[in-house]
């Protein structure tokens, strides 16, 4: 499903003397978005890691604001969501900040895996520290740590909100400064930072004048001290391992996400392993669950189609399941994990540009999204009529 969407990328923000990226620069002007992929990207970023079963805020993106996405050529919510309560707003901007700027970013900068940036903190205390440990305003931690094909991190703030794009601006300048900035999280020498980013996405609703906008900005941050002693690699596997804490369950495997997200625990539990021995196959090398949701009658999502259910289905890839289940230790499953996701560098999403409008008709309600992470996690959605 795409739609139109503004991309700015504003390089007055970045440091004297050290260019914007080019993967960056070259995605400002309009860009057709697979809303659909984007909102797989809201349910897999916005889960905590350390929620363990299934739930069904696990679902909760696609099912929910699917049907919020208008009938336009442009990114934008029905008219019916300008009457939310303030707080429900609140909850969407934030959601869709993260889950659009994720992707978006993640492939323009080739980021092959995203991690809660507290969660890989916690996994690699003490020898990594928040020097701020807020959970809300300017001071809180910045939202994700990636990492790229080439091993290198990104710093990720995300923002969102439908007021308007002078209102996403200001967002980023009040707070996404410091919560993007050495301020709130430390390197150590060695470590490759690649950039750190705060993105914020307006999402107008209605007839509101204004088009959508996801901007990115690198607004300048209090400089500090190193003070953390991780290595490169340890602060890659602490990503790789939060990524997938936080998505196993999802796929029917709480055992391992729970030993995943334990940092005192060196070695998966019997449990574990004996749940991703006994997973099923189905037949092209992905082992998981699949639920069923069904719609109330009469919920209209596009061209007046009315979509009965939704089969949402998460699996996890074979190799995957085999590094986990080998004899031996977390940090060595997760090693081979991280480097058999990394040697691939595919991209895994791929954004098109507008051409005049040419190729914008409206578009029925996808028979299927497929997601897929470089840790071999996938989500699929299959809408039926």
């Amino acid at each position: 499903m795409l739609r139109a969407l503004d991309i700015e990328t504003d390089t007055t923000t970045w440091p004297r003397g050290t260019p914007a990226p080019r993967a960056l620069t070259q995605l400002t002007g309009t860009r057709a978005v697979d809303v659909s992929q984007a909102l797989l990207s809201v349910g897999l970023r916005t889960r905590p890691p350390h929620l363990i079963g299934l739930q069904l805020s696990d679902y909760w993106a696609w099912l929910r604001y699917f049907p919020a996405v208008d009938q336009t050529r442009d990114l934008r919510l029905r008219r019916e969501w300008r009457d939310l309560d303030p707080h429900q707003k609140t909850i969407l901007s934030d959601d869709w900040g993260m889950g659009f700027a994720t992707y978006i970013l993640g492939d323009a900068l080739g980021v092959a895996i995203w991690a809660d940036t507290r969660h890989v903190v916690d996994l690699l205390a003490p020898a990594v520290r928040l020097t701020s440990t807020n959970k809300m305003g300017p001071r809180k931690s910045p939202d994700f740590l990636g990492l790229d094909w080439s091993w290198k991190f990104v710093v990720l703030e995300c923002k969102g909100t439908q007021s308007s794009r002078e209102g996403v601006a200001a967002q980023l300048v009040n707070t996404g400064q410091d919560q993007k900035s050495d301020a709130t999280i430390d390197f150590a020498p060695g470590i490759d930072v690649r950039g750190r980013l705060a993105a914020g996405l307006f999402v107008p609703a209605g007839n509101m004048p204004e088009d959508a906008l996801l901007l990115i900005h690198d607004p300048p941050g209090k400089r500090e001290s190193p003070t953390m002693s991780a290595t490169p690699e340890q602060l890659a596997r602490a990503v790789c391992r939060s990524e997938l804490a936080s998505l196993l369950p999802l796929a029917g495997m709480p055992d391992a996400g729970r030993d995943l997200t334990d940092p005192e625990r060196t070695e998966l539990s019997d449990n574990a392993r004996t749940a991703l021995r006994g997973a099923t196959s189905d037949g092209d090398g992905f082992s998981g669950i699949t639920r069923e949701f069904r719609f109330p009658r009469g919920q209209v999502v596009t061209r007046g189609e009315s979509p009965s259910r939704a089969l949402v289905s998460f699996e996890v890839a074979r190799p995957t399941m085999a590094a986990l289940i080998k004899p031996g230790t977390i940090e060595a499953a997760v090693d081979e994990i991280t480097a058999s996701a990394l040697a691939r560098q595919e991209r895994l999403v791929t954004l098109e540009l507008d051409k005049a409008g040419a190729r914008w008709q409206p578009t029925a309600t996808p028979v299927e999204a497929v997601r897929k992470t470089a840790t071999g996690v996938r989500v699929t959605v299959r809408w039926q009529a």
